[in-house]
């Protein structure tokens, strides 16, 4: 054929650098909403290739943390052969068990990054195939739909339309702040990488068609963070209607950990903003990209109220899930430790504090004999809070709240090569490539056994993506997770079923997890009683309460929207914040919430509704206490001699009212506290002037509170000041008058309020 040598020579360094390039035919141009785009084929020309089709306008400049926008549309042509850009990072680079397979292309990145790419078998735009839209890992810090390791050929070849998105990370991905939650329309901020993941199902919704593939088959799929982000979309009400069915592969959101609160998450962008001295919203979205990234680790997803109205465990539990069928599982060994593992003695002492009255139910699961066992124990742990025990979560409640099936799986099969990575055994992200049927892409020594398990998971997933159920001729069962067996698929060298998989791990995470719950019914019901009547209350004592012991006291003053005698209303605000699990165990207390009768008040203000903000008048001496305030105090005092207080250890907070309460509190009974938290309250600035009081304080208000005037409150610190009173004072820009839901999310809190002690050096 060739009659010069060099010919062939030629021909196959051709056919090299046009396979290593990706230089292959042409895909016809098809029309989507936007226009028409081309793209390229694989080397036979029977899968086409979209890369970089906009799915929503660039997130930049004045979109920098809004929600997505629709992309503009195009006149000509719109060529799509080439990946896009990846969402802006830190520079991606091997590290652990990740080579550069499991990564974002080094460059470029960028936030404009809001494109997806398209793999489909489909020679016409009526086949209506399955469609699978994979979701990238990466901790919500890393990754792109362009990773190697997720690229769609092999399945596409299948049969599947295959969709590979990009979504904002990191600070450009979860940014929440009061002015981003206002301008929102939705007063909610935080989530714009979901926001990000849901337009493009909308676009897939549009437009999937137009490269033969099926809107109402649409499987939403990803790992780690992609799998988080799989049980979001399931629990969103946002994403309703924009997918038929879910795989997610190592990882979930079951549990407050793997969440903020809106508050929290808009505090952490208060701290940003302070911290690049940046006054607004509007000089955020000023700053360089780069200087941003450096600046902030924010990758929180965050109940919003909107994307999330509440945490994925409560929304499951109430059944208001997106009800689709759900695949998912973990791996066998994806256990690894974020900080330094401890050695047995210490796990052991560790296991005591934190799981007190469940401590030996839970070495028995997670035991630590000896060092070695510690150490497996613990890594363990991990895998299951974070991976295996999210999948079973999210199993088990789908099965009892919803109506659609789900089917759980552990990956087990190490894949080959890497010796010096064999110690992590079937590590976090191993599966991927079996899955999505890549192998090809990864390079490892690949055996017979490693292709056949790559054809059997792929291939349940393809059929779980065609018909909402897994299995197919040619492969072992796959029943139906059964909560009370157990039942697990172990895909290994020999694929199949087995019974009480994790079994004894489960049930303990499981009652772990009811019994970590916020219960304000451990708030205790009493009532005080003098000559002139009774106060309601409500008291929580500590964990295992000692008498023999001495706990400090906590008296928590609640607003005036909270009086009655229901005895009940007090705890609206701020109470659960001592009843969570950390909180206990860290800071053993006794925490006492009396009501204020309706006719009554904590403080004897005399206050002006007739227009808002109030206006409020003090004079402590002129006055004097109210009889709401005056039992209180009677309350407190029996208190410390009939419980077992620390005298030197009492403290007071209150929000609005109960703020104003804390202030004349501490004026009328200097003696009594070690410190003092009033929240967007005020006080008698004149007496406090004539008497400044000898224990410090943190005072609160949100910077636009229209209902207590921020006055109140800078007046107060500025006496305070003035009387060399130890003082702190958090204003919270862009805050109306429910700051105290910020102040009970700063993260030093209760450790500054708990340092104090009458005599002590302690204080801001």
């Amino acid at each position: 054929m060739f009659k010069n040598p060099i010919v062939p020579c030629l021909f196959i360094a051709f056919l090299f650098f046009v396979l290593k390039n990706g230089l292959f035919a042409q895909a016809p141009p098809i029309r989507i909403e936007s226009g028409l785009i081309s793209g390229t084929t694989n080397v036979e020309g029977n899968i086409r290739i979209f890369k970089g089709i906009p799915f929503a306008a660039p997130p930049v400049g004045e979109l920098r943390w809004k929600a997505p926008q629709p992309a503009a549309s195009w006149d000509d042509v719109r060529v799509c052969e080439k990946f896009p850009a990846s969402a802006i990072q830190p520079p991606p680079a091997p590290f652990f068990v990740w080579s550069e397979e499991f990564l974002a292309p080094p460059e470029p990145l960028s936030e404009d990054c809001l494109y997806l790419n398209v793999w489909t078998p489909a020679i016409s735009a009526d086949e209506k195939r399955p469609v699978i839209v994979w979701i990238h890992g990466g901790g919500f810090m890393s990754g792109a739909g362009s990773c190697p390791i997720y690229d769609g050929e092999g399945m596409a070849r299948k049969g599947v339309v295959f969709v590979t998105i990009n979504y904002r990370l990191g600070v450009f991905g979860f940014l929440a702040h009061p002015e981003l939650s206002q301008e929102s329309g939705q007063n909610a901020s935080g989530n714009y990488a979901f926001l990000d993941q849901i337009a493009a199902l909308r676009w897939v919704q549009k437009n999937i068609a137009a490269f033969g593939g099926d809107p109402n088959r649409v499987t939403i799929a990803g790992q780690s963070a992609g799998a988080f982000s799989v049980c979001a979309l399931v629990a969103s009400p946002q994403a309703k209607g924009l997918f038929q069915r879910a795989i997610a592969q190592s990882g979930g959101m079951f549990g407050s950990e793997w969440v903020k609160t809106l508050r929290s998450a808009e505090l952490d962008g208060i701290r940003l903003a302070e911290k690049l001295n940046a006054g607004s919203i509007k000089d955020l979205r000023k700053l360089p990209a780069d200087e941003l990234l450096k600046a902030a680790a924010i990758n929180s997803p965050v109940v919003d109220g909107y994307v999330l109205p509440k945490d994925v465990r409560s929304i499951f539990t109430e059944g208001k899930q997106n009800d689709v069928p759900l695949l998912a599982g973990w791996n066998r060994d994806e256990g690894f430790m974020f900080e330094q593992p401890v050695n047995a003695k210490a796990y052991r002492e560790q296991a005591r504090h934190r799981y007190g009255f469940m401590a030996d139910e839970f070495l028995h699961a997670y035991p630590g004999h000896n060092d070695a066992e510690a150490l497996q124990s613990q890594k363990n742990l991990m895998r299951d809070q974070v991976f295996a025990w999210q999948a079973h979560a999210r199993t088990k409640i789908q099965a009892v709240t919803g109506k659609s099936k789900t089917w759980l799986y552990r990956f087990d099969h190490m894949p080959p090569g890497k010796p010096e990575l064999a110690e992590h055994g079937v590590f976090h992200s191993a599966e991927i490539a079996y899955a999505l049927r890549s192998l090809p892409m990864w390079n490892r020594p690949w055996e017979p056994v490693d292709r056949q398990i790559s054809e059997q998971m792929s291939s349940y997933w393809v059929n779980f993506a065609a018909t909402g159920n897994p299995n197919g001729d040619g492969l072992p069962e796959w029943l139906r997770y059964d909560p009370e067996k157990y039942n697990t698929l172990i895909f290994s060298d020999s694929t199949g079923m087995f019974t009480g998989v994790a079994k004894t791990q489960f049930e303990f995470l499981d009652r772990w997890q009811v019994a970590s719950e916020s219960d304000l019914s451990f708030y205790q019901k009493a009532e005080y009683t003098d000559s002139t009547g009774s106060l309601p209350y409500r008291i929580l004592y500590p964990e295992n309460y000692d008498r023999t012991k001495k706990y400090p006291l906590v008296l928590f003053l609640h607003g005036a929207g909270e009086r009655g005698n229901d005895n009940e209303k007090q705890l609206v605000h701020g109470a659960s914040l001592f009843l969570e699990n950390e909180n206990r165990k860290d800071y053993p207390c006794i925490v006492v919430a009396p009501q204020c009768p309706a006719e009554s008040y904590w403080s004897s203000a005399k206050v002006d509704r007739s227009k808002y903000p109030v206006s409020l008048d003090f004079d402590y001496a002129e006055t004097g206490m109210t009889d709401a305030l005056r039992m209180t105090l009677d309350l407190t005092k029996s208190l410390l001699k009939n419980e077992a207080v620390d005298t030197n250890r009492v403290y007071i907070t209150g929000l609005s009212m109960g703020g104003m309460g804390t202030f004349e509190a501490v004026w009328r009974e200097p003696d009594l506290f070690a410190a003092a938290a009033p929240i967007c309250g005020g006080g008698d600035v004149k007496a406090y002037g004539e008497k400044p009081p000898k224990i410090p304080f943190w005072i609160f208000h949100g910077a636009v509170d229209g209902v207590v005037k921020v006055e109140q409150s800078r007046d107060m610190h500025e006496r305070l000041q003035a009387s060399s009173v130890r003082v702190k004072y958090t204003e919270y820009p862009a805050v109306n008058h429910n700051s105290w839901d910020y102040a009970f999310a700063e993260e030093n809190f209760l450790k500054w309020l708990f340092s104090q002690k009458k005599g002590g050096v302690s204080g801001p």
